[in-house]
């Protein structure tokens, strides 16, 4: 095969390194191809073009990068990242260590072939090679693509019914699970009941912050998650991206959807700022960003039922610039700047959802190196930012119920297989997030704070405790 043995060789690196999950049978077809004898020596030239083709696409559909038909539906999302973050994009993608050890390979390659048949050896090794587990950061083992999948932290899970479902369970039966639990999903919902006291509740839902991360960062014990009264330590927000996480967030006085389901239109049973309208309370949206991104802005108003005008930021500080070079107000600021206002207000009653993409990949500080780098101390400044947020509501004699809530992990620490910030598996390292709850300005008997729910829990439950 000359030459080709490289590109087999250095694919198996990169299978044994974790980076792509090798496909025999694919790989086997294009060395085959490769070594068939050509009637005419005119189609040598027709055959290289496309194995060169077959070869890019066989090592795409190998790699973690998400489906191509992905890339393709958000180009146009893609088109408004900054250089800078295409850039950092590329780096996380192709290390300058492996470039070296592949480069370190081609050349024991050019010295080796003197002496051996590489390419008998390269063919044992497409056979034999991905059925080898390789080894994962926590000590398990991941299978190739089309092989089981090994346990994650768990080995097994149990649904609402007892069902045991593991890595071995048959598809079927776990079609069967998910249909049976949306089905359970579908009857559930609540209402609020009308409320005669003037207090306010703040949910305040945070990009890109998992317990997986402030364990990574450690940020585990920041003051602020022993500020609650209520801390969920073992919150899944059924999404990975921000804008299912908000709609899901919006619809929580309703069961669980599928994630096509999110965006048909919801009953109005399903919307939570309609029940808390009905309740008595003042629906109002305040960002950092412009919402623009992802069409964020207009999922929250049409498909998670908040359809008001964003509350103005003028008075904050830009702390940062976003991944598509918008900026982003210091959070602080911006829930101070809008507390100032509240106080002015006539409503009794207000129910603000408050975003912030502080976290989210790609932003940029203007003293900071990349995202990578600077998101331990964005970490920091965003969770000293929410205490001191709430520390002034304390100190103002008000009463509020606040909810800090993420819409998902950041995925700071690549997962084995996959790329740092890259969310495309919703597992529980990216859904897993601290919820927290704090009343203020209202009689609390505890003997210490918070108390932790250790249940499993998701949108339905917060607002059943709200």
């Amino acid at each position: 095969m000359g030459f080709w043995n490289v590109y087999f060789i250095c694919k198996i690196a990169l299978h044994l390194a974790g980076s792509i999950a090798l496909h025999p049978g694919f790989n086997l077809a294009l060395a085959a191809a490769l070594l068939l004898p050509l009637p005419h020596p005119a189609l040598r030239v027709p055959r290289q073009v496309a194995a060169v083709v077959a070869a890019v696409a066989l090592l795409y559909y190998e790699s973690f990068l998400p489906p191509f038909r992905s890339l393709i539906a958000e180009a146009g999302a893609v088109t408004g990242f900054s250089l800078e973050y295409l850039a950092e994009l590329i780096t996380r993608v192709v290390e300058p260590r492996l470039v070296v050890w592949l480069l370190l390979l081609v050349a024991a390659y050019t010295l080796l072939t003197r002496w051996l048949r590489v390419t008998s050896v390269v063919l044992l090794a497409l056979v034999v090679v991905p059925f080898l587990p390789w080894p994962r950061g926590d000590g398990g083992a991941v299978a190739g693509r089309d092989g089981a999948v090994a346990a994650a932290s768990s080995p097994y899970a149990r649904i609402d019914d007892g069902s045991r479902l593991t890595a071995a369970t048959a598809p079927a039966e776990l079609e069967r699970a998910v249909e049976r639990f949306f089905t359970r999903e579908e009857r559930r919902t609540l209402a609020f009941p009308p409320v005669t006291r003037k207090i306010d509740l703040i949910m305040i839902q945070v990009c890109s912050l998992a317990w997986e991360d402030l364990n990574a960062i450690g940020q585990a014990n920041h003051p602020l998650l022993g500020r609650f009264d209520v801390l969920f330590t073992n919150f899944n927000t059924a999404s990975s991206y921000s804008g299912p996480a908000a709609i899901r967030l919006l619809r929580g006085t309703c069961g669980q959807e599928p994630h096509d389901a999110l965006y048909d239109p919801a009953a109005p049973e399903c919307q939570l700022m309609s029940r808390l309208q009905q309740a008595g309370f003042e629906p109002q949206l305040l960002m950092n960003h412009d919402g623009r991104f992802g069409n964020f802005r207009s999922d929250v108003a049409e498909r998670g039922g908040l359809d008001v005008a964003p509350q103005p930021t003028g008075g904050a500080r830009v702390a940062m610039q976003s991944f598509d070079g918008t900026p982003i107000t210091e959070d602080y600021d911006t829930l101070h700047d809008w507390w100032q206002r509240r106080l002015g207000m006539k409503a009794p009653r207000v129910a603000l959802y408050y975003n912030t993409i502080s976290l989210h990949d790609g932003n940029r500080l203007p003293d900071a190196g990349g995202w990578l780098r600077s998101y331990p101390r964005r970490a920091r400044r965003l969770l000293d930012d929410l205490d001191r947020f709430i520390a002034e509501l304390e100190s103002s004699g008000a009463q509020a119920i606040v909810v800090v809530i993420p819409e998902h992990g950041a995925a700071w620490h690549a997962t084995p297989g996959g790329i740092a910030g890259l969310r495309q598996v919703p597992g529980p390292s990216v859904t897993r997030v601290p919820v927290g709850v704090r009343l203020v300005g209202l009689p609390v008997k505890a003997a210490a704070r918070p108390l932790r729910v250790e249940a499993s829990t998701s949108y339905l439950g917060l607002n059943q405790l709200l």
